[in-house]
């Protein structure tokens, strides 16, 4: 039987740029390439569980734009199940533009949008999905409280966690002793 894992986490939609060079501040250059791609740390960690044959379940929040359709659809197309991929009407979907040079250095900005809204009470209405998994993934694109919650969820359930510690931030011990 295939591993139940769940996944609270971000979505992005990376929108990366080939440049010749890093700009200059106030410059303005013609770049090589362009390519959209679904990522944010979490989204890439449930794809990647689902493509290896665990039945995942997703929960995030996404921007009602379009960025937020696709990537609902990308979930769905990648056999995810969707129910706690919850939408915020006033937020955008999480972004991040992506440039890299022909030397493969780059530079990222993250705009976690919908990501900063995903809260510990979503998470409290998604406790059942994370009670059902064998394994609970979280990393740190969310606010550190609805991460929080969702261990303490999972620890209650004795539902192993994972945390993916980045992007670097403080942790708070209860977070690093339910982990």
């Amino acid at each position: 039987m295939p591993a139940k894992i769940c996944v609270v986490g971000s979505s992005n939609i990376d929108l990366v740029s080939r440049v010749p060079r890093l700009p200059k501040l106030g410059e303005t250059l013609t770049g090589h390439s362009f390519h959209l791609g679904y990522g944010g740390k979490g989204a890439n960690q449930a794809v990647m569980a689902a493509k290896l044959g665990a039945r995942v379940t997703m929960v995030t929040k996404l921007g009602r734009d379009v960025f937020g359709e696709g990537t609902l659809n990308n979930y769905r197309d990648q056999g995810i199940d969707t129910t706690f991929v919850l939408f915020d009407e006033s937020a955008a979907s999480g972004v991040a533009p992506i440039f890299v040079d022909d030397h493969a250095q780059n530079f990222v900005v993250i705009v976690p949008g919908a990501n900063n809204r995903l809260s510990p009470a979503d998470v409290q209405s998604a406790a059942e999905a994370i009670r059902a998994a064998d394994l609970l993934v979280c990393q740190l694109e969310i606010p550190i409280e609805t991460t929080l919650e969702a261990f303490r969820i999972a620890h209650s359930a004795n539902v192993r966690t994972i945390l993916n510690p980045a992007p670097a931030a403080l942790l708070p011990d209860e977070l690093l002793q339910l982990t």
